[in-house]
């Protein structure tokens, strides 16, 4: 009898799951978390915003084929919804607050999931690449995103999994508040 029983809510759970991961959203392109007159030029000049959220989408396709774009997130309804924000930008060569230059490019990534307008969780990930003799910097920048884009992607469908999971817990909560009586 037991084993019955976690099998239906296996079936459950795996049901609303199925569910979440026909259909996601990644809102592109991503946001910026912070304001730097430093970086502007590079944001700009490779593209990050569009680029990140790109492959970040690019890298969930390929575990959730029915992931999309969207670039109004508030629009989406009751559709899971992943808003994207870069946290940390540096070039190669920048001092990052000690006297030696740092040899590495680095960035930084928080995905946020949303359902309707509430945060249900967030996963948050750095990355860094060298660049080579003569490279461009957006050519690091484009590695980088690569690998926060696998990150994300890897960690999207057991958020949605949780997402669902504790839905489905408060709404049965809420359904058991209903049939007792209060006193």
């Amino acid at each position: 009898m037991l084993v019955r029983f976690a099998c239906g809510i296996a079936l459950v759970l795996g049901s609303l799951c199925a569910a979440a991961q026909d259909r996601v959203l990644i809102a592109v392109p991503a946001g910026f978390d912070f304001e730097s007159g430093a970086t502007a030029k590079l944001r700009k000049d490779c593209a990050l915003a569009d680029r990140l959220g790109k492959q970040v989408l690019a890298s969930v396709k390929q575990r959730l084929p029915g992931a999309d774009a969207i670039d109004d997130w508030e629009k989406a309804a009751d559709l899971p919804v992943v808003r994207l924000w870069i946290t940390q930008i540096q070039q190669a060569g920048a001092a990052g607050g000690s006297a030696r230059a740092d040899p590495l490019n680095r960035m930084g990534l928080r995905a946020e999931l949303f359902e309707g307008s509430e945060r249900r969780l967030f996963g948050d990930w750095r990355a860094s690449s060298g660049s080579q003799p003569g490279e461009a910097p957006c050519r690091a920048f484009e590695r980088i995103a690569v690998t926060l884009g696998n990150n994300a992607a890897a960690w999207l469908p057991a958020a949605l999994r949780t997402s669902a999971a504790n839905r489905a817990a408060a709404e049965a909560a809420a359904k058991d508040a209903v049939k007792e009586p209060s006193q």
